[in-house]
């Protein structure tokens, strides 16, 4: 196992520990999480093979003497001064062990509206994101920003200010103002029948929307109802948000571990080997739900809702570099189609594993056979599409490694994090830059088909986009009955961004020009 000196440094900078090399980190990990010795060699096989990394959380903490192993937690902020105080504090311990944290704000009283037990006036959800956003950038570990996205719905009386709440031209242009966040407004399926039947005032709404986000690009847009229509147990708790990447559809009180298969090691002579990728599949799922079970959680709500549950994300990485060693574009028909087909392998085995261990070690508890249309399954939902940053670095070895579903960004860039990565590719290689957003959208698409909870996707845009093309691309995606979270990205929109394009020339269409 050998890595660049780029991954070298993020590994000593974010993940080992003190005079820990990066296999004594994976050992770490595999005898923390094993029940057995049999579950340690084989975890300990796919660590090494770069095959299966967990995620940043799992890596840092295993094996220390507080083991919070969650990635990705939320809450739902109540409508009153104490509740809302308990809730930023919860939240400082999650940020504390590297979790990140999806909030929902949506029951809190209008700014203006009338506090009847003190006879003040309610400020509104917006300011207390100040509270969240401090909390984090106190608490944060080391230079790794927290992540934290905050959620409002749209038919809130305070829509439209949280809305503009990060855009620049409403802040002076300041993109430090609410760093720690990114935000999303809560669209249910009615907002856009309105809008389609020409409601002003979901159409006023909607053109503020578009807006802010060729601006900035943000919020992003979490449509509810199809979250709620893919989860089993929306009949008594609703899913209310999502985590702070959005690859997870979540309720009050609840965490949830990740881990990602890197699809390159799954190529073997141009084709899939999907018996390697079924061995994957079936450890990954026993490996998170042990995490389950070993992890010690930041309030009795959260684990009780966690153990109740039995969530996880098992997710990927390296797709576009999958495609490319398939000798296939991003934007090509077969890989659609082949993308498809091992997205759709995952989700079954997953699920099929879950319903094997739940016979020995039985369903998670909130099952209810009465009102669920699958056989009994160790877990709730299974499968995610996370963007897996940090760890598909780590995963990338000496080489480079696409981060989750996204396409490389450009084929010359540089990524701002730390580890710093300077990518080159050869012309010839289709990347996000150089796509349309309808072939974004087809990809994202496909993979949101078979994946249980949701995906984490950028619809990247050029900088050329206008404010009717993000109208047109929502409008797609809302269209197509499948995306369950909407990120749109126009190129340049913000003066520091993570990926910078360095090719300013030869992309298809002058698509990638800046």
């Amino acid at each position: 196992m050998e890595f660049s000196p780029r991954v070298l440094n993020l590994l000593q900078e974010r993940y080992l520990w003190p005079n820990e090399e990066p296999e004594e980190m994976f050992d770490r990990v595999a005898f923390s999480v094993a029940m057995n010795s049999k579950e340690y060699k084989h975890f300990k096989r796919i660590f090494n093979d770069l095959a299966f990394i967990p995620s940043t959380p799992i890596l840092t903490n295993a094996g220390s003497n507080i083991p919070s192993l969650f990635a990705c937690y939320f809450l739902s902020i109540p409508d009153n001064i104490d509740g809302i105080m308990e809730m930023a504090s919860i939240s400082a311990k999650i940020y504390k062990h590297s979790g990140g944290l999806g909030i929902d704000l949506s029951n809190i009283r209008p700014r203006g509206s009338l506090v009847r037990t003190t006879r003040t006036i309610a400020s509104g959800p917006v300011s207390f994101l100040y509270i969240f956003d401090s909390v984090a950038e106190v608490v944060k570990q080391g230079s790794r920003r927290a992540a934290v996205l905050g959620s409002l719905n749209i038919y809130h009386q305070d829509a439209e200010e949280f809305i503009l709440a990060k855009n620049l031209q409403n802040n002076g242009g300041n993109e430090g103002y609410l760093k720690n966040f990114n935000l999303s407004v809560i669209i249910p399926n009615k907002f856009f029948e309105e809008l389609n039947s020409g409601s002003a005032r979901e159409q006023e709404l909607f053109d503020l929307l578009a807006n802010s986000i060729w601006t900035s690009g943000e919020p992003g847009i979490i449509l509810i109802d199809r979250h709620n229509a893919a989860w089993p147990l929306s009949y008594k708790r609703p899913i209310q948000g999502v985590n702070a990447c959005g690859e997870l559809s979540m309720t009050h009180g609840e965490s949830c571990c990740l881990g990602a298969i890197n699809l390159l090691k799954v190529v073997k002579n141009f084709t899939i080997d999907y018996n390697y990728l079924e061995e994957l599949v079936r450890l990954g799922v026993h490996f998170l739900d042990n995490v389950i079970s070993i992890s010690t959680y930041p309030t009795s709500l959260i684990e009780s809702t966690t153990k109740e549950l039995r969530k996880i994300g098992l997710g990927t990485m390296g797709l576009h570099s999958m495609l490319l060693a398939l000798g296939l574009q991003y934007n090509d028909q077969e890989a659609y189609n082949i993308t498809g087909k091992v997205y759709k392998f995952i989700n079954d085995t997953a699920i099929d594993e879950s319903e094997r261990m739940a016979k020995k070690l039985g369903p998670f508890p909130a099952y209810d056979d009465s009102n669920m249309a699958f056989p009994p399954r160790r877990n709730v939902t299974l499968t995610s599409g996370q963007p897996s940053g940090s760890t598909s670095m780590i995963a990338s070895g000496t080489g480079l490694l696409s981060s989750g579903i996204e396409p490389f960004f450009s084929n010359q860039y540089i990524k701002d994090t730390i580890g710093g990565e300077q990518v080159e590719l050869p012309d010839n290689i289709l990347c996000a830059v150089d796509l349309t957003y309808e072939e974004h959208i087809r990809m994202l698409e496909v993979c949101q088909r078979h994946i249980g909870s949701s995906v984490s996707k950028t619809i990247n845009m050029p900088n050329s986009a206008t404010v009717e093309d993000v109208k047109s691309a929502i409008q797609r995606m809302y269209e197509g009955g499948i995306v369950k979270n909407i990120t749109l990205y126009r190129d340049g929109s913000r003066d520091k961004q993570v990926l910078n394009n360095l090719k300013r020339s030869g992309c298809r269409g002058g698509v990638c020009s800046l």
